[in-house]
C-alpha cells in the first residue's frame, strides 16, 4: 500500500523521456509547482529516487500521479457503423471490432466513445453511428503500470496520451478560434497516428506503418555510415541537422499524409489550416517545418502562459512555461477538465 505523499505529480511517460510536473492537486484547482524532465536512461531505482524529490517523498514511498502513457499497439480508430441498431447486441461491437480492426478483443482492453465530443458511447443511448474504439493490449498496459511502480510513481489515474493531447487541442484551437480542420500527427518507433480534427469532432483516426525506425537505413546510406544502430543515435543525437535531408527521410510519410489529407478535403470541403505533432523531441524539430512547408500548413505552436489559466490552471511565479515546445502540451493536456467548458476570451482570433 502507498502512504500519503507530500505533492502529487502529472506524468508524461514516453519511450524518450518522462515529463513530470509537482501540482498541488490532482483535481482543480490545480497550481503547477515545478516541472521535471527526467532522461529514461537511468536506472529504476535513479528514476525512482528522482520522482520522490521532486514530489518530497520519503524514500520507497510512492508519489501520486495522473500518468499518460503510449502504449506501442494502442488501439485509436474512427469508424462508422452500418447499423446503429445492431448495437443492442451484446455480440455485435466486439465482433465488429474484430472484423474491422483485426484485433483479438480478449487480449484488448476497449473503450468506445461517440466521436463527437469524445462522450462514452452507451449502448441504451446510442444516437450516433460515428464512433471513436480506443484501448490498447492487456499486456502493455500491466507493462505500463509497472513500469511507473518501478519509477516510483502511484498511478491514481492512467490515460492514453494521444487522446487527452486531442481533447487539449480542441479546446485550445476553440479558445484561440481556429475553424480549419487540424492535422494532428504522433510518430513512434514503428509507426505513426494520423488524426484530423475540426471543432469537437475527430474525423481521422488510422495508423500509418512508417516510423522513425524506417528513417534510420536512409540515413546510413546517406551519410555513409557503417550500420542502422550508427544511424539511429545519430538520428536521435542534437549533434546533426537533418534539415536538408528531410524531404528524402519523409517522403514515404508524406505520401500517406498527402493521400489522406486529400481525400478528407474532398470528402468534407475543408482545407486543413495547421499541423501538430504530438510529442515530437525537441531535436527533430525540423520535422514540424518540413511537413508544414510541403503540406503548406501553419505548426501550432501552443501559448501555454496564456492557456493554461483558461483552462482552469495556475502556474506558480517560479514556474516558466514561456519557452516550453509542443512536446509539454501532453503533459498539460491531462490537467484539464473538458466536460466543463470554459468561457472562451470574446477577443480570441488566429492562432
Amino acid at each position: 500500500m502507498r502512504r500519503s505523499a507530500n505533492k502529487p505529480l502529472f506524468v508524461d511517460l514516453s519511450d524518450q523521456v518522462m515529463l513530470l510536473a509537482r501540482v498541488n492537486a490532482l483535481k482543480g484547482p490545480i497550481c503547477i509547482e515545478a516541472l521535471m524532465e527526467c532522461p529514461l536512461n537511468q536506472t529504476p531505482e535513479q528514476i525512482a529516487q528522482t520522482t520522490g524529490q521532486l514530489a518530497g517523498v520519503a524514500k520507497n514511498q510512492y508519489s501520486p500521479a495522473v500518468c499518460g502513457i503510449y502504449p506501442r499497439e494502442a488501439l485509436i480508430r474512427r469508424a462508422t457503423l452500418d447499423n446503429a441498431a445492431k448495437v443492442k447486441d451484446p455480440a455485435y461491437l466486439p465482433e465488429f471490432v474484430r472484423q474491422q480492426f483485426k484485433l483479438d478483443v480478449v487480449q484488448y482492453a476497449i473503450m468506445v466513445m461517440n466521436a463527437t465530443q469524445g462522450t462514452e458511447f452507451r449502448i441504451e443511448k446510442a444516437v450516433s453511428k460515428e464512433l471513436l474504439f480506443c484501448g490498447a493490449p492487456r499486456k502493455q498496459l500491466q507493462e505500463s503500470q509497472d513500469r511507473l511502480l518501478n519509477y516510483g510513481l502511484y498511478p491514481e489515474r492512467m490515460e492514453l496520451s494521444t487522446l487527452s493531447t486531442i481533447g487539449g487541442l480542441m479546446h485550445y484551437t476553440a479558445w484561440k478560434g481556429i475553424k480549419a480542420p487540424t492535422l494532428v500527427l504522433e510518430i513512434t518507433e514503428n509507426q505513426a497516428q494520423v488524426l484530423i480534427f475540426q471543432g469537437d469532432m475527430l474525423d481521422v483516426a488510422r495508423p500509418m506503418p512508417h516510423g522513425f525506425s524506417s528513417m534510420y537505413p536512409l540515413v546510413q546510406e546517406q551519410l555513409g555510415l557503417k550500420d542502422v544502430e550508427s544511424a539511429r543515435k545519430l538520428f536521435s543525437s542534437n549533434t546533426f541537422d537533418f534539415t536538408e535531408m528531410g524531404p528524402l527521410l519523409l517522403k514515404k510519410m508524406l505520401k500517406e499524409l498527402q493521400a489522406t489529407t486529400g481525400f478528407y478535403e474532398v470528402q468534407t470541403g475543408q482545407t486543413i489550416g495547421q499541423i501538430f505533432l504530438n510529442g515530437l523531441p525537441d531535436n527533430l524539430a525540423w520535422i514540424s517545418r518540413s511537413l508544414s512547408r510541403t503540406l503548406c500548413v501553419d505548426v501550432i505552436q501552443p501559448d501555454y502562459a496564456a492557456w493554461l489559466p483558461v483552462l482552469g490552471v495556475e502556474v506558480a511565479p517560479e514556474v516558466d512555461v514561456s519557452k516550453l515546445g509542443p512536446r509539454w502540451f501532453g503533459l498539460f493536456a491531462l490537467m484539464g477538465d473538458y466536460n466543463n467548458p470554459l468561457p472562451l476570451p470574446a477577443d480570441a482570433k488566429g492562432q
